[in-house]
């Protein structure tokens, strides 16, 4: 049987000879018997002291406890004030993911919760190694005690930026160390959402499978899908959709996960979508998918919607259909595939505009030509006649 006596005397411990045994024959049996007291009694092993005679047990020390003479004498110690240049050093050392110095910065002992500077901004050392995927040293500051979901000014916490950056084996310790499932960011966040926004599958998965809500919104009313989505993250898509997300959930400005993935042109994750069954949704402006589509000159997707039985003259709030925003924005082969598929060329919008009138006012005169039904040739000279004669052509059309 061992002893750790406090220095008043008092009995702290007390280790049978099961308990002794264990720790005895370990590899260093008094950093051992520290972590034993980190169990028993909830002091990390960092912040104490062990004393035989008056004499300090280093972790390394090779000496033998089973039959010592009297009690060992245990001291705890109080966290140390890093200087300004240690507190850099601390920093820097868990952005690098230097173990050994990170184990005498806590031997110090210092803080594992302390906020340390970095640029513009602070940030805990378990944040700054779960950033930058260093699992060793996520593990001693987890040991130390470290706060797992501690937050950022931001909301964010390391699992947080353990899940944006993709370093599944620092995702799985934060969890297993009891990182919470529903913190979320001051704009409504969780690591559910950076994942998906940069594609890391595998972390997804694991969030996923620990039980993490799909359908948990950002502030703008974004979830995971919305967000995979727009980045055209389809091995995540299609994850997402496997665990039941929801393919026509809409974000406050009524946009759905086909909108984003139709606004930035990724056809394989439009296609994955209208394949789960998305519906075409109009946002709160009126447009759809094929308006953005459109907008931003993304022709496959484009074809893709309209194949799929996209309303070619679906109308925004302002009455324009999606051939006024491909002409307005002089998308001249996206305009050529809405008139192939029978859009209305002539469709007015409520400040009497046609989709003639926004190609002529943004000078789109390849567009005009094909919408007047006189383009011939793709080499259209912009000459002040040609332009003149357009636009003479346009208003006699108009007062007709």
């Amino acid at each position: 049987m061992l002893q750790i006596r406090v220095l008043s005397g008092a009995l702290a411990a007390e280790l049978q000879e099961d308990d002794l045994g264990q720790v005895v024959h370990s590899v260093e049996p008094v950093r051992a018997l520290k972590e034993y007291l980190a169990v028993k009694v909830g002091v990390p092993r960092f912040r104490q002291r062990l004393f035989r005679e008056n004499l300090e047990l280093q972790d390394e020390d090779l000496v033998t406890l089973r039959g010592c003479v009297g009690p060992l004498d245990w001291v705890i110690l109080d966290f140390q004030v890093p200087e300004a240049a240690e507190q850099l050093s601390f920093a820097s050392a868990c952005r690098k993911g230097l173990s050994e110095k990170i184990e005498m910065m806590l031997q110090a002992p210092y803080n594992p919760n302390i906020y340390l500077p970095c640029a513009r901004c602070t940030r805990t050392p378990l944040q700054l190694a779960s950033r930058y995927g260093h699992l060793k040293v996520v593990q001693k500051l987890l040991e130390a005690g470290a706060e797992e979901d501690a937050a950022t000014r931001s909301g964010r916490t390391a699992l947080h930026m353990a899940s944006e950056a993709g370093h599944l084996e620092v995702v799985r310790q934060l969890l297993e160390a009891g990182a919470s499932e529903v913190a979320a960011a001051q704009n409504g966040s969780t690591a559910l959402h950076w994942a998906s926004r940069n594609g890391h599958l595998e972390v997804v998965q694991e969030l996923l499978q620990v039980g993490f809500e799909k359908e948990a919104v950002a502030e703008n009313g974004q979830t995971a899908l919305h967000l995979a989505s727009a980045r055209g993250q389809l091995e995540v898509v299609r994850e997402l959709l496997k665990a039941g997300a929801e393919k026509d959930a809409v974000a406050e400005d009524g946009t759905s996960v086909l909108h984003w993935a139709s606004q930035a042109g990724h056809l394989e994750v439009v296609r994955q979508l209208l394949e789960a069954g998305a519906s075409e949704v109009a946002a709160q402006n009126g447009s759809t998918a094929l308006h953005w589509a459109s907008r931003n000159g993304h022709l496959e997707v484009v074809q893709e919607l309209l194949q799929a039985g996209a309303e070619k003259e679906a109308v925004a709030e302002n009455g324009q259909t999606a051939l006024h925003w491909a002409s307005e924005a002089g998308h001249l082969e996206v305009v050529r595939e809405l008139l192939k598929a029978g859009a209305e060329k002539d469709a007015v919008a409520e400040d009497g505009s046609t989709a003639l009138l926004k190609a002529s006012q943004n000078e789109h005169w390849e567009v005009v030509e094909l919408l007047a039904g006189t383009l011939h040739s793709k080499d259209v000279h912009e000459t002040r006649v040609q332009k003149v004669i357009i636009y003479v052509m346009f208003f006699l059309a108009l007062s007709s």
